[in-house]
């Protein structure tokens, strides 16, 4: 049994609301300020480009939450990279397959804009695109996927639970679709990520993001994407970082 109270005691701002907006953002409790507030206050630094003590803590802390959100989407640490947030990720990935001319997409009408404008976008490089319609639920069943899935399709893309119906696709059976179709897959965790248990090694898709500013409960500015093949996507920004 939950204790409520204690649980809302970790968020000062509930002590004069009531918050319901938790599908757009969820307040930060004060256990995330107080990290952050550490980090500014005591050890901050670059994270990987300093042999000093403060910038080797600075790295540690940033592996540590790699490992940490790793371990809790079941997914390997060194297939998981930090985004601003989902939409980062998304566009990311987007940008970074290497698209040829009559390559097609199959998303859904109830994504989010960012799990639908970038593959838009992709239209002018002469990707193809087709988004299929929810039930009355606003579910998309795999068989209505799997019927738009074709010989070219390159990418599967659907939301895991919808920010508009609140309703709940079966992450796992498309990606199994799309993989015996030869397809990759993504799904968009914005609102499954802490919210509903997330097993990647189980879902077997090819990518997966989330921000951290929703179910996962971090402030805004946070986000993670998973990317089974890492070589596969070409890096979106190149500069500080990027070089070993």
């Amino acid at each position: 049994m939950y204790d409520v109270e204690n649980i809302r005691a970790d968020f000062p701002v509930l002590k004069d609301n009531i918050y319901l907006d938790n599908a757009a953002t969820t307040q930060t409790p004060v256990q995330a300020v107080r990290a952050m507030e550490d980090y500014f206050f005591k050890y901050a630094a670059n994270h990987g480009r300093g042999a000093h003590h403060l910038a080797r803590q600075t790295t540690d802390h940033f592996e540590d939450a790699r490992e940490t959100i790793a371990d809790f989407l079941n997914c390997p640490a060194e297939n998981t990279i930090f985004t601003k947030n989902a939409t980062e990720g998304l566009n990311l990935i987007a940008r970074g397959i290497d698209w040829q001319d009559g390559d097609h997409i199959v998303t859904t009408l109830v994504e989010h804009h960012s799990d639908l404008l970038p593959w838009m976008e992709l239209r002018e490089r002469g990707v193809e695109l087709t988004i299929v319609e929810p039930d009355s639920e606003g579910h998309v069943s795999v068989e209505a996927l799997e019927q738009h899935i074709r010989p070219s399709t390159r990418l599967v893309a659907v939301t895991h639970i919808s920010n508009s119906f609140g309703s709940i696709q079966d992450a796992n059976s498309i990606c199994k679709i799309a993989r015996d179709h030869g397809s990759l897959c993504l799904i968009d965790g914005s609102q499954s990520a802490g919210h509903t248990p997330v097993n990647l090694k189980q879902m077997d898709c090819d990518f997966f993001v989330t921000p951290g500013h929703k179910g996962l409960l971090g402030p805004q500015g946070t986000g993670v994407a998973y990317i089974k093949e890492p070589d596969s996507i070409k890096p979106l920004n190149v500069g500080g970082g990027a070089v070993r």
